[in-house]
């Protein structure tokens, strides 16, 4: 298991028995050079309530008699509203766990990061795929003609042990993701940023990827307030003024987290009624009834409507 992971018992059942983990293998052979492969999941979530997704990586090679080094395969995730054409990518280079004989190994912290190196573990934070898209559509618009929205677009984050590779093509959001790839590459050779050592040839490896999640929940929360007045002039008329707002963040008890609003509306409304015959002399009798009223509802989205990330 992963550092600081334990695997949760069924309430359930009357026997002690454990949940599986949320895990999966993926095992490639003769991995061209330049080449991937990657498995998919259709979802409909919406991740700007996060701040991160996380998960555990682990990579060896597929038989005690085969080489396989640290960075020769990568690991990435792609999120977006399809595979191909809007998406984020996410890449991690990944550092191999050797082979090791048949004894048992105890179940300790220490065995448990050399099968699940810290270096492996994958954490995207949201703020910077958006920032990445962000300094892309800023290309576009200065007229870089090497640029467009077709095009991948990388950006490299991190350094030594720890750099990262950020993709993004077209225009997805995080606010409406409708699918999930991960997969195993074995990078191009004249492309590789990982690595100078890259020898081009065909890989073959297992990888396992464990307890993807989201995290960093945002806290940040909204407040809601309404009032109301009623004045009345003595016998001239009565005039009533009504008001409320609401932030991004608020939302009441039985609401889920997905359902708190992410606009703040201020609205205010304002009748008056009068008789303005009371302005005249009473012998005169004469009636003017007067009715005026104002309403004013102004919406402020807490993201872009065109860019709901």
């Amino acid at each position: 298991l992963p550092v600081g992971v334990t695997r949760e018992q069924d309430p359930s059942q009357t026997q002690l028995i454990e949940l599986n983990e949320q895990s999966m293998t993926m095992k490639v052979t003769g991995l061209g050079d330049g080449y991937s492969k990657a498995v998919y999941k259709t979802v409909d979530v919406d991740m700007r309530n996060y701040e991160k997704i996380k998960m555990f990586i682990h990579a060896e090679a597929v038989d005690d008699e085969s080489s396989l080094a640290d960075d020769d395969v990568t690991c990435f995730i792609r999120i977006g509203q399809d595979y191909t054409e809007n998406y984020y990518e996410y890449e991690v280079p990944l550092k191999v766990t050797p082979w090791w004989s048949s004894r048992p190994y105890p179940d300790n912290n220490d065995n448990r990061r050399l099968v699940w190196p810290e270096e492996n573990n994958m954490e995207v934070i949201f703020d910077d795929l958006v920032n990445a898209k962000l300094e892309r559509n800023a290309e576009i618009n200065a007229g870089n003609p090497s640029v467009s929205q077709t095009m991948p677009y990388v950006v490299t984050t991190g350094n030594g042990r720890t750099k990262r590779k950020i993709t993004v093509v077209g225009n997805p959001n995080i606010a409406i993701v409708k699918s999930l790839m991960i997969g195993v590459r074995n990078p191009l050779q004249k492309d590789n940023v990982f690595t100078k050592d890259d020898d081009g040839r065909e890989k073959s490896a297992e990888v396992w990827v464990n307890e993807l999640r989201l995290t960093d929940f945002n806290e940040h929360g909204g407040w809601a307030a309404q009032g109301s007045m009623n004045v009345k002039l003595a016998d001239l008329g009565n005039v009533n003024v009504a008001g409320s707002t609401t932030q991004a963040g608020f939302g009441s008890i039985e609401q889920s987290t997905s359902q708190r609003s992410m606009e703040q509306t201020n609205s205010v409304d304002v009748a008056a009624n009068f008789e303005l015959g009371k302005l005249f002399p009473k012998d005169a009798n004469v009636r003017i009834p007067m009715f005026m009223s104002y309403s004013r509802m102004a919406v402020n989205p807490e993201y872009n409507p065109f860019d709901p990330d």
